[in-house]
């Protein structure tokens, strides 16, 4: 038999009998009919492996165009995606351009170096989720600061993915750990007194407007003392992205007890710098063992709610929306009598000693 095309070759084929070759005929002649010439032309590998891949993608209802289609979206990506430490450059660059607050800046190149050192030249669109999950655990942080990097991984995809350098973001699917609900730490009485014993002058107002107007850390280092009112009794509080509008926060007693001698016209109240040393200075002198994060700001709302019992001017001093915080984290923390020590707390010379 001449002339005949099997697998995109013409070939001649031999049998031992015209009716041998009849058959064999007719049955090429059926199946170019079945598949086209296109189909005929198809190795008989490929279609082997064909039929084995639609088999695989046949339980999630997907086709082999599908799959390549895929798949080439994917290697588009590859090819187009830039490094992590590319990305990472880029995207810090973009933060600080839309006016992202610098202690923000510093806590996201902060966490990203360490995300870099470990995926430097590596594409973000080759990324997988796995690697991402034994990265986070290699870290040995706690629930809440492994998560923490988790987010911040998650907004570095995000942001490649804006950018047209990879199709996905695995971080999205990265293992979140749950975070143990305990109750808010706060300082007592006593503590409080030892610490404004040991602080200096550079650390007291900041030790004691946290502590007896609940500021958080970042709002007392934005302030100025053109803002702190003694005699008027009010701290006008700016806006920030986390608070989102200006507020005044009410000068208890104390507390103008111990910012009389300290305010000023003008100029900062705080320096972050100095508080880091004159901080660790005043706990280690004051004999405790460590700081807690925003305990002085926890300890505050603890204190005031219990000697108040309204929620809504507690929440307002704060800065919260609503009640549910306080609620969830404050309520029942500290008994009234310790409420009116702490705000009961004043410097020696005004104590009639």
């Amino acid at each position: 038999m001449d002339g005949l095309r099997v697998e995109g070759k013409r070939v001649r084929k031999f049998f031992p009998s015209e009716a041998k070759a009849n058959i064999y005929m007719r049955k090429k002649v059926a199946q170019m009919e079945r598949e086209g010439t296109a189909g005929m032309a198809i190795p008989t590998e490929l279609r082997v492996e064909a039929v084995k891949c639609a088999v695989m993608l046949e339980p999630y209802g997907k086709t082999l165009t599908d799959a390549v289609e895929a798949y080439v979206a994917r290697l588009k990506a590859v090819q187009k995606s830039c490094t992590v430490s590319e990305m990472v450059v880029e995207m810090l660059k973009g933060k600080k351009q839309d006016g992202i607050k610098d202690r923000t800046l510093k806590d996201l190149r902060l966490r990203l170096g360490r995300f870099e050192k470990e995926f430097a030249d590596r594409s973000i669109a080759e990324i997988e989720t796995a690697e991402i999950d034994d990265w986070l655990r290699s870290l040995g942080l706690g629930p809440q600061s492994r998560n923490n990097y988790h987010s911040v991984v998650r907004t570095l995809m995000s942001y490649g993915i804006d950018r047209g350098c990879t199709e996905r973001n695995p971080a999205a699917r990265a293992t979140r750990v749950k975070v143990p609900k305990g109750l808010v730490s706060h300082f007592k009485p006593d503590q409080m007194r030892a610490l404004l014993k040991h602080s200096d002058e550079s650390f007291r107002p900041f030790l004691a407007i946290a502590g007896f107007a609940g500021l958080r850390s970042s709002e007392v280092f934005r302030l100025d003392w053109s803002d702190v009112n003694v005699e008027e009794r009010k701290i006008l509080v700016s806006a920030d992205t986390k608070t989102a509008a200006a507020r005044f926060v009410t000068i208890p007693e104390n507390l103008a007890a111990w910012l009389r001698p300290l305010a000023k016209e003008s100029g900062a109240v705080a320096s972050e710098n100095q508080i880091r040393t004159s901080r660790t200075h005043a706990w280690k002198a004051a004999g405790m063992e460590k700081w807690d994060q925003n305990a002085l700001r926890h300890s505050y709302a603890s204190y005031h709610y219990a000697l108040h019992g309204d929620a809504g001017i507690t929440a307002s001093q704060l800065g919260h929306s609503n009640n549910k915080m306080l609620f969830s984290n404050y309520r029942g923390v500290v008994s009234s009598e310790a409420a009116k020590e702490w705000f009961e707390i004043v410097p020696e010379s005004n104590t009639g000693e």
